[in-house]
């Protein structure tokens, strides 16, 4: 009895000093919140603009300093564009054809970049004007308005740039060219999990951007909607492609199924549809055990008659 009670105060003490210990990483946490935080957002996080060549257009985006720390604060255009995967956006480098409108951004009028200081917590409105030439050619147009925190006088070594950019999408009027196709269909006849995925890649014919809406339907063999996955619209820029993943987790799902995979650009509504098995490995584990145990049931069976024939004869 009494080692029973020496054992349940040792479990009650250990987990009093476990609640103890939780408790001080969370006044730990707390006493961070008085760190220098410094943090810039803008607004709008894009923007889309029609154009005439030889036009002269403003807009605007707003800066905030949503930290607590005064800071110096620079605005400039640059080239936008994206990785060959769309996975990251890309800001520096080469200007290609469809990114030279950072070229005709100005601010206040007359200067490449604006420069202030924002107050925590204070908004600024930036105007830039953006001054397009006769003899662009019709089609799409895009730069990032970077809003970029200035390194304080006194730094040294490296400094981290601290920046964030509002994207501009422009369409120049005239001849432009909206065309896409769809390649590169990724998807099985034969699913060992539940994780069914399947992909498809859209491909930007054309001299503008356009968006591409994705959705995937799952219908029982005979019929009747069982899932569906609805990815949100995503925009392929001009002669580039990108690769949409339409995946489906079909828990405890097993049998035949009918995958269809619709995709809808420009004046498009493209679909395609494909049959499906999905055999888990314990389904598969547990179809190969009954057939073993038929098998031998029938082996025994098969030999009991042989030898009762064989007793006959005899």
């Amino acid at each position: 009895m009494r080692k029973k009670i020496f054992i349940s105060a040792l479990i009650l003490a250990a987990a009093l000093l476990s609640l103890g210990s939780v408790g001080a990483l969370a006044v730990d946490s707390s006493d961070n919140n008085n760190e220098p935080n410094i943090s810039i957002s803008v607004l709008p996080a894009q923007q889309r603009l029609v154009l005439n060549p030889g036009d002269t257009k403003t807009a605007e985006i707003a800066v905030s300093n949503s930290g607590n720390v005064v800071y110096e604060v620079k605005v400039y255009a640059t080239p936008y564009t994206v990785s060959p995967d769309y996975a990251n956006n890309i800001f520096e480098g080469e200007a290609l054809p469809f990114s030279q409108i950072y070229r005709w951004i100005l601010f206040d009028g007359y200067e490449s970049a604006a420069h202030f200081t924002l107050e925590p917590g204070e908004r600024k409105m930036v105007e830039f004007t953006i001054n397009v030439p006769d003899s662009v050619p019709a089609g799409g147009q895009y730069a990032g308005i970077m809003a970029e925190i200035a390194p304080p006088p006194d730094a040294a070594g490296i400094v981290p740039v601290r920046r964030i950019a509002s994207l501009l999408f422009a369409n120049i009027n005239g001849g432009t060219i909206d065309r896409g196709e769809i390649s590169d269909r990724v998807w099985r006849r034969f699913y060992p999990g539940r994780d069914i995925e399947t992909s498809l890649t859209v491909n930007n014919l054309g001299n503008t951007d356009f968006a591409v809406q994705n959705r995937l339907i799952i219908t029982g063999l005979f019929g009747g909607q069982v899932d569906e996955v609805v990815l949100p619209p995503k925009t392929v820029l001009p002669d580039t492609s990108r690769t949409f993943e339409l995946n489906w987790e079909s828990k405890n799902a097993v049998g035949i199924y009918r995958l269809t995979q619709q995709t809808k650009f420009l004046d498009q509504e493209i679909t395609e549809t494909k049959l499906i098995f999905i055999m888990p490995a314990w389904f598969i584990s547990w179809v190969t055990i009954v057939i073993t145990v038929l098998a031998i049931i029938i082996t025994v069976f098969m030999k009991k008659k042989h030898r009762e024939r064989g007793m006959r004869r005899a």
